[in-house]
């Protein structure tokens, strides 16, 4: 397996036209895996009506170099004319509405070099060729090189910081994991909630970040409900100074070995954000329960994250976890006794938000 180093610096929202299924869902899976929020549509016409409807959510369009069978789906094609101007209709509509960073997707060099003939060097346009072997990998990068930034967030501190562990249940597909990643983009960008996730052989871990209330709330009412995983155990709360991830609505990290293809490599763990972050969070929990859980050897080149993951999602690690809070909530429970009873006047009690 290969390391594919380079990762979604910012959580974009992409416009994604393609005649073809098959590469649509494809190129969906690539851009969701990749760290961003997906709309595909199958006909420019459909495209072209969604980014009418709502210019201002879209970051970046990116279509198929197959453009002149796209064009008989734009309301506005007139066969009389040629397909270069029927071309300039569409591209001029979508940039006339809202210029936006617009990436056509090539099958080969070739088609690329047709393309140009053809169009005006006026129009935003930038292209890709899907035959080389690190089209995905140079997909992001184009990703990662737009000049695009996050609106400004109006930031409440401290922030909340919570981080859980849990394991997909037998019949968890492709289609869920794609699906959780984009609800949980969408739905926390609307409650101003960043963090990450890791998905290793059936085993989530995942952190998330924002205001106290949303993120108890989000975890408590729809990820610990969900029914496409189970065994979820919550091992870390706490306020911090300021977000680990700013700029992901939800990172991404895939661990998973014999993929067929570049889209699914393991991104380096070391050079990734979030492996830091999730190596030093669960850097003592391994150092505490190794000796009861050791590391098996399938395990031990570069892979304990796996192992840490599966053992914090345990019957025995979940009990841990609940004591270890108890006493703590005990603790402090004491803490406020003591004092309060030192006090002869009347107390208003609030937390720290």
């Amino acid at each position: 397996m290969m390391n594919f180093a380079n990762y979604s610096k910012l959580s974009l929202t992409i416009l994604v036209m393609d005649e073809n299924i098959h590469n649509a869902t494809f190129l969906k899976q690539s851009l969701v895996y990749l760290g961003h929020t997906v709309s595909v549509f199958y006909n420019a016409s459909d495209a072209l009506d969604a980014y009418k409807k709502n210019p201002g959510e879209f970051d970046a369009l990116i279509t198929d170099g197959e453009f002149f069978k796209f064009l008989q789906g734009v309301a506005k094609y007139n066969i009389a004319k040629t397909a270069k101007d029927n071309e300039k209709d569409f591209l001029n509509a979508i940039v006339s509405i809202r210029p936006l960073p617009i990436l056509v997707c090539c099958l080969y060099s070739s088609q690329i070099d047709a393309i140009k003939s053809q169009l005006s060097d006026c129009l935003p346009l930038d292209y890709l060729d899907k035959s080389e072997k690190n089209s995905v990998k140079n997909l992001n990068t184009w990703l990662n090189n737009l000049n695009i930034t996050q609106s400004h967030r109006e930031e409440t501190f401290p922030i909340y910081q919570l981080v859980y562990a849990s394991k997909a249940v037998k019949d968890f597909s492709e289609d869920d994991l794609v699906n959780i990643l984009q609800f949980s983009r969408q739905n926390n960008k609307k409650k101003q909630i960043t963090g990450a996730m890791i998905y290793s052989k059936g085993y989530f871990l995942q952190m998330l970040e924002g205001q106290r209330n949303a993120v108890n709330e989000l975890f408590n009412q729809h990820i610990a409900k969900d029914k496409r995983h189970e065994m979820v155990n919550c091992f870390f709360k706490n306020h911090v100074e300021k977000r680990e991830f700013p700029e992901w609505y939800m990172g991404f990290f895939r661990n998973e070995d014999n993929e067929g293809h570049d889209l699914l490599e393991l991104i380096d763990f070391k050079a990734h954000p979030a492996g830091k972050f999730f190596r030093d969070k669960l850097a003592d929990t391994q150092q505490n329960f190794q000796g009861k859980y050791p590391i098996p050897p399938d395990y031990q080149v570069g892979n304990e994250i796996s192992w840490i993951m599966e053992a914090m999602c345990s019957p025995s690690m979940r009990l841990i976890f609940e004591m270890t809070h108890n006493t703590e909530v005990a603790f402090e429970t004491l803490r406020l006794k003591l004092g309060l009873d030192c006090l002869k006047t009347g107390v208003i009690l609030t937390d720290v938000e």
